[in-house]
């Protein structure tokens, strides 16, 4: 798969955002695998581009979606550091703020929960 141009990226993303049950882990229809393919053949739709297949949609998305955690991880690690607000870790994606007035609500992004293990107690 090529790399998309930015407003390729921020199309698909405007559209993603319009099906809910591709993204919001909250709703009923997340789970609900007939939603969610015709979901996918819709945004294919809205694309509109020959080029796209279900698998490179299904891909994109992913992919969409670790770069977005990966981004959220670096803002909250520079705000932990004790940067001044000048500092804290702007995205440079133009996607990135479309995707994060919807994403931002969702519970995909989870702090890691370190744990205290002592081995060899019983």
């Amino acid at each position: 798969m090529s790399r998309w141009k930015e407003e390729k990226t921020l199309l698909f993303v405007s559209h993603y955002r319009s099906y809910e049950c591709l993204w919001k882990t909250h709703s009923h229809l997340y789970k609900n695998n007939i939603a969610r393919n015709n979901a996918y053949e819709a945004l294919l739709k809205d694309i509109n581009d020959s080029s796209l297949t279900m698998k490179i949609i299904k891909t994109k998305i992913k992919n969409l979606r670790s770069v977005y955690h990966a981004e959220v991880r670096k803002i909250n690690n520079s705000k932990r550091s004790g940067a001044s607000a000048a500092d804290v870790y702007k995205p440079a994606m133009s996607w990135f703020t479309e995707m994060n007035s919807f994403m931002a609500d969702t519970d995909d992004y989870r702090e890691t929960v370190e744990s205290d293990l002592v081995v060899g107690s019983k």
